[in-house]
């Protein structure tokens, strides 16, 4: 692990916008400073109300 970073959207939705959230997501922006060599990225997301958890990976180009 290179670098950890969390970033908190402590935010309610109403119920149409929460379920077009669901349907197609929700785009959030995080800076990340690139590292010399062969990355991946992992990011993990978390619904507080459901403790439900998604998870990715991917490489990262510099």
């Amino acid at each position: 692990m290179l670098a950890e970073r969390s970033q908190k959207v402590d935010q309610s939705f109403k119920s149409d916008i929460y379920q077009q959230i669901v349907a197609k997501g929700l785009m959030l922006h995080m800076d990340i400073d690139p590292q010399p060599g062969n990355n991946r990225l992992r990011l993990a997301v978390q619904d507080n109300k459901t403790g439900l958890v998604g998870t990715i990976d991917a490489p990262v180009s510099q």
